[in-house]
């Protein structure tokens, strides 16, 4: 693992974790700084604070606080790391390399056929049964997330914060945003009720631009 604060500028990486506790902790959490977020680094001089993105928000970190978020080069170190952490008994096998390298260049919304699909095409020898039982795997150490809409199918995603999906009724595509807002408003219901948010799911349904057209 690295520390943030050693990060060079113009820099992409992966957050694994961030060491200690207490209230500045649980503030860069509300900030979307989660494991699995991809951040940025805008700027790091070596003195005054280290300004990065993080999705999509510009956010400016004291040297100490950057010095304990613990990040990744590369999204499968990062996934790699956090599944061998949380569970020092799992064996690492050559099937679980490979579907991890697959499952870190997700990009959207995937079925297990998809994903298996993908698999294939590293590995011929590995089968639907072994994807299966290595994605809840995955799942239970939060490293994906299990997404099932109201066609009953269900479909991965990465971890990296909470965001929000809005489904097309017409199509089925599925748009994916996040943002302060969605931070904002998580934070007042924490505060309302007295809790402490680990990760939220926020699904709506309509008709994208496409299909409103079509609509007339």
């Amino acid at each position: 693992m690295t520390s943030l604060s050693d990060i060079q500028e113009q820099k992409k990486v992966y957050l694994i974790e961030i060491n200690g506790s207490g209230q500045n902790i649980n503030r860069l959490e509300t900030l979307g700084f989660v494991p699995g977020t991809e951040i940025t680094v805008l700027q790091n001089a070596g003195r005054g604070p280290m300004v990065v993105t993080i999705k999509g928000s510009k956010i400016a970190l004291g040297r100490g606080m950057a010095h304990r978020i613990q990040v990744a080069e590369t999204r499968e170190q990062q996934m790699e790391t956090r599944l061998y952490a949380q569970d020092s008994e799992l064996k690492r096998t050559k099937q679980r390399d490979v579907i991890l390298k697959v499952i870190s260049g997700l990009e959207g919304h995937q079925t297990t056929e998809e994903i298996a699909e993908a698999v294939k095409k590293q590995d011929a020898s590995i089968g639907m049964t072994t994807v299966y039982r290595t994605l809840k795997i995955f799942e239970e150490a939060h490293l994906i997330r299990a997404l099932t809409l109201e066609d009953g199918i269900t479909r991965y995603e990465l971890v990296g914060g909470s965001h929000a999906h809005f489904i097309c009724l017409g199509c089925g595509d599925i748009i994916e945003f996040a943002g302060k807002d969605l931070h904002i408003f998580e934070q007042k219901i924490a505060s309302q009720h007295q809790v402490r948010v680990e990760r939220s799911k926020l699904e709506m349904y309509g008709y994208c631009s496409r299909c409103n057209l079509k609509k007339g």
